[in-house]
């Protein structure tokens, strides 16, 4: 019922439900009430892991409203929004700047817009350009992402030119 001492508790919820304002409202307050985050699985093995860009928005938009830290899991190996491996994948740059823009109560069809960016150029010089407070509230949000790989990520970023080859 309650996280062991000093650790963080999460729980998934299926995405259509906290894309629901109504079901989202009451999920994520007994989260709340528990001392629980949630966990948005943004992937999987399978295309029907991957939530659309609309249900995954909205679900953003639904933590980030209410100012809750949360988490994603599986699917985020790439920065930027592409198709890999015959599988829609979510790029976690991506994420990262939709989740700045729910926190700033954008609506979901411009949270939907960054999370199906897939100009890799776009989407590096918008998460260089983020303000020191803006990037600050956005990791605030946006604790972590699971992956399965961890070469992946670091190799897109150095390929973006946002960060230094190990």
């Amino acid at each position: 019922r309650v996280p062991l001492a000093g650790a963080t508790g999460y729980i998934e919820y299926p995405l259509a439900a906290l894309a629901d304002g109504q079901a989202a409202g009451q999920l994520l307050e007994l989260a709340d009430q528990c001392g629980y985050r949630p966990k948005l699985r943004t992937g999987g093995v399978t295309p029907e892991a991957f939530p659309s860009e609309q249900t995954l928005a909205a679900a953003l938009a639904a933590v980030a409203g209410r100012r809750m830290r949360f988490k994603c899991t599986a699917g985020l190996h790439h920065a930027v929004r592409c198709t890999s491996a015959g599988l829609e994948q979510h790029g976690f740059l991506n994420v990262l700047l939709a989740t700045g823009a729910a926190a700033e109560g954008a609506d979901t069809g411009e949270i939907a817009a960054i999370l199906a960016q897939r100009d890799s150029t776009a989407i590096a010089a918008a998460a260089a350009a983020l303000g020191e407070d803006t990037a600050t509230e956005i990791r605030w949000l946006f604790t972590s992402f699971g992956t399965c790989s961890t070469d992946e990520p670091v190799e897109d970023l150095v390929s973006l030119g946002l960060l230094s080859k190990p």
